[in-house]
């Protein structure tokens, strides 16, 4: 659909227990160049946005980084509309 699921604490656990930074990135208009049921690509163009790197302390709750991770994803859709 194109449409960014939700995201789960499992990418919090991995954010905090790791203790790396996380890159947020969109990428839009895959959905276009990659449909779903189709092989092959066609030729299209993609937009990537890449956002300032996020760090979690040991403590952050998984689900709080999960959700932080999430916001900052959505912002780099939204920062274009």
């Amino acid at each position: 659909s194109g449409e960014i699921g939700s995201f789960k604490p499992g990418i919090g656990l991995l954010a905090v227990e790791m203790g790396v930074p996380v890159m947020p990135i969109s990428i839009e208009g895959l959905i276009t160049i990659l449909p779903k049921g189709r092989r092959f690509p066609r030729p299209g163009r993609a937009l990537v946005r890449i956002g300032p790197a996020l760090s979690f302390d040991q403590d952050t709750p998984y689900q709080d980084a999960a959700t932080c991770i999430e916001q900052a994803v959505r912002s780099l859709v939204q920062s274009d509309n």
